[in-house]
């Protein structure tokens, strides 16, 4: 027996993050100020070590005693997206008439797809608006079986 379950899934909107200076409902994190420009970089993110994700010039961080303008989420940059492919081989062998014996194996992530990790969202790091290639999901993992039915 052979089968495979292959999943795809588009990155969702970053969430651009501000310190909480307006003393108001006791949170840690804001929403920034924007200045007009758009968040989206022309040609899209660069997906490099430290390469700017999207354009930190469009935010600074949110005045004492204010509320941030940016809407929570940007509609147009959107973190990289997920794809792999899970699959499973299995032989079953007969022994006797009331016995067999299953050998599998399973694949997760058989392709051995990178996920990396979203850009830096605080407007107060120093490495704002830029993605460090760092692997975000589990690579390849390949277990076996043995199974005695009866």
């Amino acid at each position: 027996s052979v089968a495979g379950i292959y999943s795809y899934a588009s990155g969702i909107p970053v969430i651009v993050t501000s310190p909480n200076d307006s003393n108001a409902f006791n949170i840690g994190i804001s929403r920034p100020m924007a200045n007009g420009q758009t968040a989206a970089l022309p040609g899209g993110p660069k997906i490099a070590d430290n390469g700017a994700y999207f354009n930190r010039a469009a935010f600074t961080r949110t005045p004492q005693f204010q509320f941030g303008n940016v809407s929570r989420e940007l509609p147009d940059v959107r973190i990289p997206g997920k794809k792999g492919l899970n699959a499973l081989i299995e032989k079953q062998i007969p022994i006797r008439e009331r016995f067999r014996l299953e050998f599998r194996t399973e694949m997760f992530n058989a392709t051995n797809s990178v996920v990396f990790n979203g850009p830096q969202t605080s407007v107060t790091s120093s490495a704002f608006g830029t993605i460090a290639l760092t692997q975000s999901n589990t690579p390849r993992v390949i277990q076996f079986a043995l199974r005695l039915v009866f």
